[in-house]
Parts: structure tokens; C-alpha cells; sequence
């Protein structure tokens, strides 16, 4: 495991409730938009940390114009949390699991499936997918979540947009 400084990054162990109408509404649709789950500056603390793991672990090393739609869409790196103790520290967040957690109605949560995709400048768009034949569910639909944190900068065309994907 690679040992980034860990000492200068936000714990984010702070969880803040969600409010009843977030999760009634995953509840009712199955889905939620939950807005603020990390600050501006948490953001900027880990976007370049998740996005060097992802660069250094990916195993793609085609340019873009030799691969296929998929593989222009974004690079894809599983458990980066395992490869990295900063990115570990990201994913296993106190704050996440509690939101999930809640949103379910449980009292904790497990990861089956951790993945970072890593737009790359100039790649290609994402194509249409659906995710959920993908996912193991042992208890039953309502026994697991799909989530996403965007650690993106708006604005800037040509910046790299990581996002993390916890299943």
C-alpha cells in the first residue's frame, strides 16, 4: 500500500443527519440526489490524491485513438482503497457509510465493489449503460446502494475528472 501523508487531509468522520425528505424520497424511488456531502475544500484535498492513485494504478495504456468507445470513455481502476491509504481513508469515510447506511435503514454497510473512473482530456463520452445487472445482492433489492461522489471542477474543459463509485 502506498503511504500518502495522510496528516494534512480532512478525516471526514463529521456526519451530518439526512434530512427525512432525502431519505424517504430513496426510499420511496430508489434513487436521491444528495447534495454537500463534502465541502469545496475536502473536494480539492482528495481530488488530486484519488486522481494520482488513478493514473499510477490504471492498466490502460492505449492512446485514445486506439481504443474502443468504452475504453475512451474513462479509465477504470478497482479498490484503489487497497493500493493507497490516503484514497482508503476517502472511501471508508465515517460520513459516507452513515449516509448510506441511513438511506437503507441499517445500521452499517459493507463495500462489494469499489471503482474509480477517470474521464481522461479529450476522451470519449460515456456511453449508455445500466449498472444494476452488475450488482450482487444477497438480502434483496433494498439491501444495497449504488453511489457516486463527483470530484470534479466545473469550468475547466480540459481539467481530468475523477469519480469515485461505491457499489
Amino acid at each position: 500500500m502506498e503511504h500518502t501523508p495522510l496528516i494534512d487531509l480532512p478525516d471526514l468522520a463529521e456526519v451530518a443527519p439526512l434530512p427525512d425528505a432525502e431519505i424517504a424520497a430513496y426510499r420511496e424511488s430508489g434513487h436521491v440526489l444528495v447534495r454537500g456531502v463534502a465541502s469545496p475544500g475536502e473536494v480539492a484535498a482528495y481530488r488530486p490524491i484519488i486522481a494520482g492513485a488513478a493514473l499510477r494504478h490504471t492498466r490502460e495504456t492505449r492512446p485514445l485513438e486506439e481504443r474502443d468507445t468504452y475504453g475512451k470513455a474513462f479509465l477504470q481502476v478497482g479498490n484503489l482503497w487497497r493500493q493507497d491509504a490516503a484514497v482508503r481513508r476517502f472511501v471508508l469515510a465515517r460520513r459516507f457509510g452513515k449516509m448510506a447506511a441511513d438511506l437503507m435503514g441499517v445500521d452499517g454497510v459493507r463495500i462489494l465493489h469499489d471503482q474509480a473512473l477517470f474521464k481522461e482530456p479529450g476522451g470519449g463520452f460515456t456511453p449508455w449503460h445500466q449498472d444494476r445487472k452488475r450488482q450482487v445482492s444477497v438480502h434483496g433489492e433494498q439491501s444495497r446502494l449504488s453511489s457516486g461522489i463527483l470530484l470534479l471542477k466545473r469550468g475547466e474543459k480540459d481539467d481530468v475528472v475523477p469519480a469515485l463509485r461505491c457499489h
